[in-house]
């Protein structure tokens, strides 16, 4: 399975090929890289706008930011839902509320055991924290950006373009942004047994 991936990234490349020097969901500070990708285009400004906590407009009215398209290949990459995270899907031995919450400890210790573990999946697409009802693509390892028309050698190659330069994001969606502290609605309609959509901004 193939899709199109977005990461925010205002250096020569969008892919980490260095140890962490702060936490993050997935990774410890000096842990080894670890990559995000973001699967729907508003995403990476959500977690930008959350990792920031930028919550007035004008705090990111004069951002200049760099977005990147990826290309991906999903094949061998392990969805952990809110769902599949009650049961302990492959024995993951994780909560549903942990892959959303501001606590990221469960997250950061999973990342161990995949890091730890040759047997485990080394590529995971988890919801989104901070756009409820999105997806993101984290990837244990150091991985390599190639032209984006170029094949890739292994799966140590991403093809990678450049899309926005100096950029900021786009209005409306600040409203959306789920920062620390609020409640996740894609969470909050999962234990209601109601399904959560993501609604794209209006034009």
């Amino acid at each position: 399975m193939h899709e199109v991936g977005f990461r925010i990234a205002n250096w020569d490349t969008p892919l980490r090929p260095n140890p962490h020097r702060s936490p993050g969901r997935y990774n410890r500070a000096g842990s080894p890289p670890t990559q995000y990708i973001a699967l729907h285009p508003l995403t990476p400004w959500a977690e930008y706008l959350r990792a920031n906590d930028l919550r007035l407009p004008e705090q990111s009215a004069d951002l200049q930011l760099n977005l990147w398209a990826l290309r991906l290949d999903l094949t061998e990459a392990v969805e952990v839902s809110f769902e599949s995270a009650e049961n302990r899907f492959d024995d993951f031995d994780i909560q549903p509320e942990d892959l959303v919450g501001d606590d990221r400890s469960a997250c950061q210790a999973l990342a161990d055991r995949l890091r730890a573990d040759s047997s485990l999946p080394k590529s995971l697409i988890v919801p989104s924290a901070a756009l409820p009802g999105t997806r993101n693509l984290v990837i244990v390892g150091a991985r390599e950006a190639i032209p984006y028309q170029w094949a890739p050698i292994d799966s140590g190659d991403i093809p990678a373009c450049v899309i926005t330069k100096a950029s900021r994001p786009p209005d409306g969606l600040l409203d959306k942004v789920r920062f620390a502290g609020d409640p996740h609605a894609e969470l909050d309609a999962w234990r209601e047994g109601r399904r959560h959509e993501f609604a794209d901004l209006a034009t």
